[in-house]
């Protein structure tokens, strides 16, 4: 898909072109599964980082909709490495 949209663009440049496909291929990094491409470049790495920040978030947020808000810890979680605390702190007292 990448290699039709810029061969509809005219003259595209052939080094943006390669790091952008690095981008895309390497966007799992070391967050997908075994035998992906590991991002090599400034650019690559970021965007790995943010992809990597988005499921966890994602994780995160599914796993606390399904947490019993009547305690004070979440189950562990095993992508997570950890509970969550479900109860917000009272600023005045700090507790």
């Amino acid at each position: 898909m990448f290699e039709e949209k810029i061969s509809g663009l005219g003259s595209f440049p052939r080094e943006l072109s390669l790091l952008l496909r690095h981008m895309i291929l390497s966007h799992h990094g070391r967050f997908g599964s075994r035998g992906l491409i590991r991002p090599l470049t400034p650019e690559a790495i970021v965007l790995s980082l943010i992809e990597g920040m988005d499921a966890a978030l994602n994780h995160l947020f599914s796993h606390l909709r399904g947490s019993d808000r009547k305690k004070d810890w979440s189950q562990y979680d095993r992508f997570l490495k950890t509970e969550i605390y479900l109860k917000k702190l009272d600023r005045e007292t700090g507790a």
